[in-house]
């Protein structure tokens, strides 16, 4: 064993608390490392196994050949097998490569030109293999992203652990140059502890980074498969070389963190630090009102400026990513309630009543039966095409100014669609009574119009001044419909004027107000919205085709299992389909709860790497001021006085990190708000709670750490600080 390897290990066993922290520190690193790593290489490779069992392993299809053509392919170089199949129309040869990557060239030598084919796209994108769509390398550059995050919060607590082990060995480093030891020699032996620490910490980051993605993967598996839409749970997959990648980073890391502080242990002066000399700097007039603990407290801290701005930069990027990642997943939540509260409901489908009113009847009693359900209800529309005149004097000032409007020539009135909704007798008159309305001869309505701004978020706005109206509707006979379809298949390039066709003419009258229409009311923009009692279709000549039966329920994945289950008994499943509109929306909610819940983890390594960092610069910076607070407390400052200093020190280290942090977090939420809220009227949130906990739990631990500074000196003797002998 060399004499430098024989230096490094009797360093590291010597300051052992300095060793089990930057074991620590590597072990962490290690860990995000490996989970990121492995977290990305399980989702391909179910992907990736997902996609095999749905459509199979081959990676190129053969279209329109025979059997004995089909059966060459087996003897060509590189395909591992071929799948034929047989139908009435062709013969499809499916080949499997030895060598996937050799695909392209495989499809240009033997096929180009001589047959129809075609490359399993899919499998070949999450295989990297792909000329179109490379998801790999999506996922590779995700991976990249987070390993650059994470190196630089691993090399940020590495080199400062190393750092602040050379700062404390200075006479020692000192001493060894000064009885003829080469500045290799110096570098050697830093660089012999950095592989030291990293082969004994890089196994154990290992095994646990394969736990917590194993914990992942088990607790959270169905949910990253629903955000995917697959129908498979992610799994855990290993191989060699994920292990060789997480090894080769993380010794990369090592040496590099292990690098800088070497390279300075090798330019130490030997006269000036054998002397103690310490940095000096000008010091500049301080407020005659400020505390002496304030003063030596901003002394320090700018003595060591560059040690707590490192400290301070790692806290600050722990708040960011906290912030930032929470704030992604409000503005996710946000706009899928938003999205979801505009639709209005769970879950809806459609009934044609040509396959018997009786049945629809049976269907929409067995969904009312349902356990779960807030409301139920059904809804039709009329499908008979009719209009409706509006008097200049009804409608908004917006709506006459907007595109919207549709004026007739000469006679003050305006032209809107009229769209009749039919709802049941019973929610009719559920509706009446919520409202405290009369059942009158008089139709309540609903008419807006939606603009939308530059940023694509749009508005709605009335049509009509609220109040009771007479209003001409208007539609075409029977007759009128098909002389306007002849005219259309003669004419398919002419324009028509409906006005030509309306022959048939009656008068409704209609109140508008700030009305709550039943939930299933689905209005549209731009037209006179009436909603009428099925008991009433005669009176305004609608007709109906189908009806949608609407339900809101929280229980909705089992009443969607039950009604499907029911409508397969019946013999209707390829008829009626039951659509969720909540189940459309999980994906993204999904996505939120996991972001919110990686943040979370993130946020409490990259924390303990802080911690870790602010550990052992506190550790050394008590074992360096040693003197100072001797000579301190020898002139009559006080313990109290002592830890008063070191409170306002880790403070002020505190405060410039959650600020840095914030200031730095702003702008983010900013750009992520716009990118995920685009099209939606949500307004712009910072996370001020996630904020608040996060800069109070980091001020509580500094606290903390001043507490456990004080206690060390407390501890020390006086008169053994001064005499500062070298041992």
């Amino acid at each position: 064993m060399s004499i430098c390897a024989k230096l490094a290990i009797r360093s590291l066993l010597k300051n052992k608390g300095r060793t089990l922290a930057t074991l620590l520190g590597i072990l962490l690193s290690v860990l995000m490392v490996c989970t990121i790593l492995t977290l990305l290489n399980s989702m391909l490779r179910s992907m990736i196994d997902f996609i095999i069992e749905r459509d199979g392993s081959w990676h190129i299809a053969v279209y329109n050949i025979t059997e004995q053509e089909a059966a060459q392919f087996e003897n060509l170089d590189g395909v591992m097998s071929v799948q034929t199949i047989l139908n009435e129309e062709q013969t499809v040869a499916r080949l499997a490569l030895e060598n996937p990557d050799e695909v392209y060239s495989f499809a240009d030598r033997y096929l180009e030109g001589r047959a129809e084919y075609s490359y399993h796209t899919e499998l070949l994108s999450y295989l990297g293999i792909s000329q179109n769509e490379n998801i790999k390398s999506l996922v590779t550059g995700l991976a990249a992203a987070l390993l650059i995050i994470v190196g630089i919060g691993a090399v940020s607590l590495i080199y400062n652990a190393f750092a602040v082990s050379v700062t404390e060995r200075t006479k020692e480093i000192a001493l060894l140059s000064s009885i003829g030891a080469a500045k290799k020699e110096i570098r050697t032996i830093i660089i012999f502890e950095a592989l030291i620490l990293g082969t004994l910490a890089i196994p154990f980051g290992m095994g646990l980074g394969v736990f917590a993605s194993w914990m992942l993967l088990d607790g959270f598996g169905s949910y990253i498969g629903k955000i995917l839409y697959t129908e498979i749970e992610m799994r855990l997959s290993l191989n060699g070389w994920l292990f060789l990648m997480t090894t080769g980073i993380a010794y990369f890391l090592v040496i590099i963190s292990a690098g800088i502080p070497a390279r300075s242990a090798s330019k130490i002066s030997i006269a000036d630090h054998l002397k103690d000399v310490r940095n000096s700097f000008k010091v500049k007039h301080y407020n005659d009102h400020s505390s002496v603990e304030r003063l030596f407290a901003a002394r320090n801290l700018k003595r060591e400026k560059n040690s707590f701005r490192s400290i301070a930069f790692s806290l600050s990027i722990s708040i960011f990513l906290l912030v930032s990642a929470y704030a992604f997943g409000n503005y996710i939540l946000s706009f899928t309630e938003a999205e979801l509260a505009k639709t209005g409901y769970d879950l809806r489908m459609r009934y044609s009543l040509e396959l018997g009113e009786e049945g629809f009847e049976a269907l929409y009693a067995f969904a009312s039966s349902q356990d779960g359900i807030d409301e139920i209800g059904w809804l039709a529309e009329n499908t008979v095409r009719q209009n409706a005149l509006l008097d200049s004097e009804w409608v908004t000032d917006g709506y006459a100014a907007s595109q919207w409007a549709d004026p007739e020539e000469n006679s003050g009135m305006y032209q809107i669609p009229l769209s009749i909704f039919i709802i049941s007798d019973e929610r009719y008159a559920e509706f009446l009574d919520k409202n405290e309305l009369e059942s009158s001869s008089a139709v309540y309505a609903s008419a807006y119009y939606e603009e939308t701004d530059s940023e694509g978020v749009g508005t709605d706005h009335p049509v009509l001044k609220d109040g009771h109206y007479q209003v001409e509707a208007r539609f075409l006979s029977d007759a009128a419909s098909d002389r306007l379809s002849q005219d259309i298949a003669e004419r398919p390039d002419g324009s028509f004027d409906y006005e030509d066709y309306y022959d048939r003419f009656y008068n409704m009258q209609i109140t508008v107000g700030a009305f709550d229409f039943p939930f299933e009311f689905r209005a549209n923009s731009g037209a006179l919205n009436v909603l009428i009692p099925e008991r009433a279709v005669s009176d305004f000549y609608a007709e109906i085709e189908s009806k949608e039966i609407i339900i809101r329920s929280p229980n909705y994945n089992n009443i969607q299992k039950n009604i499907n289950e029911y409508l397969n008994g019946k013999g209707l499943a390829e008829n009626v389909t039951v659509f969720s509109a909540s189940e459309s929306y999980e994906s993204q909610r999904n996505l939120a709860v996991l972001i919110k819940l990686f943040s979370s983890s993130f946020f409490i390594l990259l924390s303990v790497i802080a911690c870790a960092n602010l550990f052992n610069a506190m550790t050394t910076g008590f074992y360096l001021r040693k003197r100072e607070f001797a000579v301190l407390r020898s002139v009559g400052m006080t313990l109290a006085s002592l830890f008063k200093m070191l409170c306002v020190e880790n403070l002020l280290v505190g405060i410039f990190a959650v600020v840095i942090g914030g200031a730095a977090s702003l702008p983010v939420c900013l750009l992520l708000y716009q990118s995920v809220t685009s099209g939606a009227s949500i307004p712009f949130s910072f996370p001020v709670g996630t904020y608040a906990v996060a800069a109070f739990a980091l001020l509580i631990l500094l606290l903390m750490l001043s507490l456990y500074g004080f206690c060390k000196i407390r501890k020390n003797s006086i008169l053994a600080d001064l005499r500062n002998d070298f041992a």
